[in-house]
């Protein structure tokens, strides 16, 4: 029974990773933005809850603002879980952002489909997204699908 369990966690999170990859976008926005607007971290990410947590240290994460309100979070070269094959990249698209008096921003999101492996994945849909970007960090929780996700990164020198 307990190697039936290790089994469908391998097969959940292979499927996990095959929807959790990037490809261009076609939604980007127009808007013109400076490359002070673009922020490159590295932290760690933590999937899952329970017994059934994996973490990855090092991974980097693009946040660019656009318009008013809106941003991009892009995870490069990611593994969701210890038996992925390969790394990928997934894109966040249209999360929002308040700049508060400190000059820090505090991000939220619900219900985006992330970018991966060429198209969409609905199923691994981005919920709850909470989080805050400073010059120096970011942290933030979601749900992708039904598995939590948590990342803290600070800035790249």
């Amino acid at each position: 029974m307990k190697t039936m369990k290790k089994l469908l966690l391998v097969l959940i999170l292979c499927t996990f990773a095959v929807a959790c990859t990037e490809k261009d976008d076609d939604n980007t926005s127009n808007t013109q933005v400076s490359t002070s607007d673009k922020k490159d971290y590295s932290g760690t990410i933590t999937i899952g809850s329970g017994e059934n947590v994996f973490a990855e240290d090092s991974v980097s994460i693009q946040s660019e603002l656009l318009t008013e309100g809106k941003m991009n979070l892009k995870m490069f070269q990611v593994k969701f879980s210890p038996y992925m094959p390969v790394r990928i990249d997934m894109g966040i698209n249209g999360v929002n952002y308040s700049k508060q008096l400190d000059g820090s921003y505090n991000i939220s999101a619900d219900s985006i489909v992330p970018i991966a492996m060429g198209g969409e994945y609905p199923s691994y849909t981005i919920t709850n997204l909470q989080g805050s970007l400073t010059d120096s960090s970011i942290t933030f929780n979601m749900n992708c699908g039904s598995y939590p996700v948590t990342y803290t990164g600070t800035i790249k020198k």
